[in-house]
Order: C-alpha cells, then sequence, then structure tokens
C-alpha cells in the first residue's frame, strides 16, 4: 500500500476518528485504525469502540498501490499535528511497518493486518440524513432527561 494524502485533510479525518477509538486498551485493536483504499483517489479510515464505529473518506492526492494496514490512531494523530504542511505519504512495509513521509521528516510505525482488526456491519438501506437544525431542536427537547451524575448512566 502506498498513497499520498494532504495534511490538512489527513488532520481533520483523524481527529473525527480519535472521539472512537478505545483509549482503555482491553482490547489492543481497538486502540489501532484501519487505514484502505477505496477506488482510484479515495482512503478510508474506521475507528471502532465496538459500540461506536465510524468512516471517514478523504481524498488522495495519489494512490500508487492500493492496500489496507491497522496503526495506532493516537500515534498517527500526533505525528500528523507536528508535520509541516506538506502532502504526507504512507507506505506499508513487507513486514507490516509504515512509513510516514512529509518534507523531511520520516516516521515509522508499527502496523497490524487487517485481518486483525474487526469487521464493521454495513448497512441495507440507505442512511437517514437529518438537517443540523432538527437536530438540534430535538436534542434541546431531551436534554433535560441526561443525568449530570457520571455513576448513573441508566
Amino acid at each position: 500500500m502506498q498513497f499520498v494524502v494532504s495534511k490538512q485533510n489527513l488532520q481533520k479525518e483523524l481527529g473525527f476518528v480519535q472521539g472512537v477509538v478505545e483509549k482503555k486498551n482491553t482490547i489492543p485493536v481497538l486502540s489501532n485504525i484501519l487505514i484502505e483504499s477505496v477506488g482510484e483517489n479515495t482512503i478510508r479510515i474506521t475507528g471502532t469502540d465496538l459500540d461506536v464505529t465510524i468512516r471517514c473518506d478523504m481524498d488522495a492526492d495519489e494512490i500508487s498501490t492500493p492496500g489496507s494496514i491497522c496503526v495506532q490512531a493516537r500515534k498517527l494523530f500526533e505525528i500528523a499535528r507536528l508535520l509541516p504542511d506538506a502532502p504526507v505519504s504512507f507506505r506499508k512495509e513487507d513486514n507490516d511497518w509504515v512509513t510516514v513521509k512529509c518534507d523531511r521528516s520520516t516516521f515509522k510505525m508499527v502496523g497490524v493486518g487487517r485481518d486483525a482488526f474487526p469487521e464493521v456491519p454495513t448497512f441495507k438501506s440507505a442512511p437517514t440524513k437529518i438537517s443540523a437544525g432538527v437536530l438540534k431542536a430535538l436534542i434541546d427537547r431531551t436534554i433535560f432527561a441526561i443525568t449530570q451524575e457520571e455513576s448513573r448512566y441508566t
């Protein structure tokens, strides 16, 4: 797998995924994200904690070799934040290591094969779209029922 994306797109999409990936490490692979090529110029990033899953698609500047790899979400996000504003290239090595290059910076990360990442269910129907205004109104009508006490989730 080898591709190039913009730093801004990468950082934005990784920021979305950070809220979902497992932080407590009860199942180590859940602290990883799945990065895979989809189509000719699209990279998909998937993160899950087995209760909530997020998939983000971003445009790639170039996909030289299609494929997929899992990497640690937090570490990649921290690397992306520190990179200069330049195209970022990813290359999966034969041993599942990932080389991340941007300008004069080079990072090597341990990767995990795609088979280790949990299967994400797919939906048969089209997604439902709700405008932001309607969603806000629905939340405003039900927010009073949310407890302020952290120990009571029921």
